[in-house]
Parts: structure tokens; sequence; C-alpha cells
């Protein structure tokens, strides 16, 4: 996704736009909280190795990390294994 689009949208866009994505592989909502959660009180320093070209935007950094964390969940992995990958 292009920097511009998502600095564009309301967080509440980007929110429905992730729990679709989770919802239509049979996660839940409270699963995507919980990546949320866990997400805003993570030390990002720690996920660089899932992020494959170097961001310089601190934000759009965190924007890949979450859209990242989503894809884990929506493909079904295990919470528990998600929030062990950092």
């Amino acid at each position: 996704m292009e920097p511009e689009k998502i600095f564009a949208m309301p967080v509440t866009g980007v929110y429905q736009a992730y729990l679709k994505k989770v919802e239509r592989k049979g996660g839940s909502e409270a699963d995507l909280i919980k990546v949320i959660c866990w997400l805003t009180g993570f030390d990002t320093k720690t996920l660089k190795k899932h992020v494959k070209e170097e961001i310089q935007d601190p934000l759009m950094l965190k924007i890949r990390y979450m859209d990242k964390l989503v894809d884990e969940l929506a493909k079904g992995r295990p919470m528990e294994k998600i929030l062990k990958s950092g």
C-alpha cells in the first residue's frame, strides 16, 4: 500500500480493513485487538527482521508491522506464536 494512501485513511478505516481481512480467514476481532495491544506496547527494533525493505518513516514502519501481524493472524497462526515471533 502506498504511504500517501494509508496516511490519508482514518484509523477506523484501517481497523475495519484489518478486521475484514482477519474475519475472512476465520479469525476474531478479539484476536485482532490482542495484536493491536501487543504492537502498541512493543519495542519495534526486535521486529526489524520481518520487514523486507528499510523504512525510514517511523509511522509507516509501525503500519508495516501491523500489516505483517494481521497477515499472520489472518492465516490462522495461533496468537501465542504471533506474539512470540518478535
